[in-house]
């Protein structure tokens, strides 16, 4: 033990920054590695947002991009996971088409919400722990993101529970889902929320309503309708097949194009 000691002793700081790099690639080159889409789908399962490490080279930059997503995870205490892909692993191929990562600058960090749906990125050029966390989108947004990923219009309620006319603006939106045959999926939003004031805010919202607001997304994140008070279930029903020009909140769905 003393012999170890003093040897590190003597280490010079190009010396450590040489040992921390070689430690690092032993991170990342698969020592007692899981598969990576297992780590993801164990954080899914447990509801925790991920913070996807993404690289093809286990060098001094991946180590920093590495450092950067753990200086966010501990901003969320345990709510979330850094984990890392590595491209060049051929285990790794299926992850890279469904996140689209071919050809994208390297390495950057991929983050995955609590329900693993991809909301941002950034790659290292751009990177800060405060800009990774302010991707994860509040839980009723990404509720609505996962929909979109499964080509779903959404309703999106906004309301208190005493608004006159709430019941039933929500229950005309859950007919109408019904007769979209499982392609819609009802969210409901309470307006004294301080979690949701970001995707309502999105949504342009009036925070002075005095009746509930009814949003449709169209399967491709696009607003297409906002409605006061409760809501014609035809009208919802076609307002879901609508295409516009622009995006929905926070952009169109992931993966999506606007207008396409």
């Amino acid at each position: 033990m003393s012999y170890i000691c003093a040897k590190f002793k003597n280490l010079n700081m190009k010396s450590l920054r040489i040992l921390i790099v070689i430690t690092f690639v032993l991170l990342v080159s698969g020592v007692g590695k899981t598969q990576t889409s297992a780590e993801i789908d164990k954080a899914t399962k447990a509801g925790k947002v991920v913070f996807l490490v993404v690289l093809n080279t286990p060098d001094a930059d991946g180590l920093k991009t590495w450092n950067i997503a753990v200086e966010a995870q501990k901003k969320l205490a345990k709510k979330s996971e850094v984990i890392k892909l590595n491209t060049v692993d051929a285990v790794n191929a299926p992850l890279v088409k469904k996140y689209g990562l071919s050809g994208v600058a390297l390495p950057m960090v991929l983050v995955l919400d609590k329900l693993g749906t991809p909301v941002g990125g950034l790659p290292l050029a751009q990177l800060n722990a405060n800009a990774l966390v302010k991707l994860i989108p509040t839980p009723k947004l990404s509720d609505a993101l996962k929909a979109l990923t499964e080509n779903k219009s959404v309703f999106v309620v906004a309301s208190t529970s005493s608004m006159k006319g709430s019941k039933l603006a929500i229950q005309n939106c859950n007919d109408a889902s019904k007769n979209l045959a499982n392609k819609n999926v009802v969210i409901t939003i309470d307006m004294n929320d301080a979690n949701e004031k970001d995707f309502l805010t999105k949504l342009k919202y009036n925070s002075k309503a005095i009746e509930p607001q009814t949003f449709v997304l169209n399967s491709k994140g696009q607003v297409t309708a906002t409605y006061t008070g409760a809501t014609k279930v035809n009208e919802l029903i076609a307002a879901t097949s609508k295409v516009i020009g622009g995006c929905g909140p926070g952009g169109c769905g992931p993966g999506k194009s606007c207008g396409k």
